[in-house]
C-alpha cells in the first residue's frame, strides 16, 4: 500500500477494508463508536482505490476538537512541515 496513505490512517486510527458496492460507489466512511472504517469499492483498479481513500481520509477525519484537517497540497501554506495542517489555521 501507499507509504503515505498508511501513515494517515495509522494517524486517524482508521481501519481500512473493501467490500463489493455498486459501481457507482467509491467508498464510504464508517464510525460506529471508538472505530473509524474507510471501505473501498473491491472492483476498482488499485489507483483509484487509492485515490478514493485518500478523497476519504480528508474529507471525514476530524480532531478530539472537531477540527477537520486539509492536505498541505491543498492549501497556500507552502513551508508547513507534515502531511496536513488545520484549516484556518494562521500562516
Amino acid at each position: 500500500m501507499n507509504e503515505s496513505l498508511t501513515a494517515l490512517l495509522s494517524k486517524f486510527k482508521l481501519d481500512l477494508g473493501t467490500e463489493p458496492l455498486p459501481i457507482e460507489l467509491g467508498g464510504y466512511y464508517h464510525r460506529k463508536g471508538n472505530k473509524k472504517h474507510i471501505i473501498v469499492n473491491n472492483a476498482l483498479p488499485y489507483d483509484k482505490k487509492i485515490e478514493i481513500c485518500y478523497e476519504l481520509v480528508f474529507k471525514h477525519c476530524l480532531d478530539e476538537k472537531g477540527i477537520s484537517f486539509i492536505p498541505c497540497y491543498l492549501s497556500e501554506e507552502t513551508t508547513y512541515k507534515g502531511l496536513y495542517r488545520k484549516r484556518g489555521a494562521a500562516s
